[in-house]
């Protein structure tokens, strides 16, 4: 769990809450827009006691993802570090390299090699590349 990012726990709720409404509430078919108001209107009437507090039964509600003191202390740690980040610019986007582990820097000779061996990343792609020594 320490390589996650936040957005990755609230893109997962929202994937979650977005399989209910598909599942639960609409039950995998289109709708014309009036039925898909009561659709939704039945989806919130329904979360809305499912979440009272009031109830016995009620689910509680989160606000922010659960990070447990383990993980706030590994992160904490890893941003103390003094890391050397490298940065590879060009015209449409910008590569961060971050060292691996317990390297604090990244030589060219290794920048160089990691890059001829994966080469240079899409425009399109927005994941996080690792690096790590070979």
């Amino acid at each position: 769990m320490v390589g996650m990012r936040a957005s990755n726990f609230i893109r997962n709720a929202l994937e979650a809450t977005n399989k209910v409404i598909k599942y639960d509430g609409t039950f995998r078919e289109r709708h014309v827009i009036s039925r898909f108001l009561v659709i939704a209107a039945n989806i919130i009437n329904n979360w809305s006691i499912e979440r009272d507090p009031s109830s016995i039964n009620a689910k509680p509600f989160s606000v922010e993802p659960p990070i447990c003191l383990n993980l706030w202390t590994s992160a904490y740690q890893w941003a103390k570090t003094t890391k050397d980040v490298v940065c590879l610019q060009n015209d449409v986007f910008k590569q961060y390299y971050i060292p691996a582990r317990n390297l604090e820097f990244i030589s060219q000779a290794d920048l160089n090699k990691y890059i001829k061996k994966n080469g240079q990343p899409s425009t399109s792609s927005k994941r996080f590349l690792i690096f790590g020594r070979s």
